[in-house]
C-alpha cells in the first residue's frame, strides 16, 4: 500500500520567553503527522539545536534555562 504525503509541516510545542521548541515532521494524506525532528530556536532566528528526539531536545533546553 502506498502513503501519499501532503509536506513537512512545524508544529510549535513549548514557547518562552526567549526560546521555543519545534517538532518537524510529515503530515500524511490520511490526517497522521509523523514527526521527523525537533528543534530549539530563539524566536526568529535560526535553529539553536536539533535531533531525532523529543527528550534531547527537551534536555537542551533544561540546560540553557538552568
Amino acid at each position: 500500500m502506498m502513503k501519499s504525503i501532503q509536506g513537512m509541516r512545524a508544529r510549535v510545542l513549548w514557547s518562552g520567553d526567549c526560546l521555543e521548541l519545534l517538532e518537524l515532521g510529515v503530515q500524511e494524506s490520511c490526517g497522521w503527522f509523523r514527526p521527523v525532528r525537533y528543534e530549539v530556536h530563539i524566536p526568529g532566528e535560526t535553529a539553536l539545536y536539533k535531533s531525532d528526539s523529543e527528550y534531547s531536545a527537551k534536555h537542551y533546553i533544561s540546560i540553557l534555562l538552568g
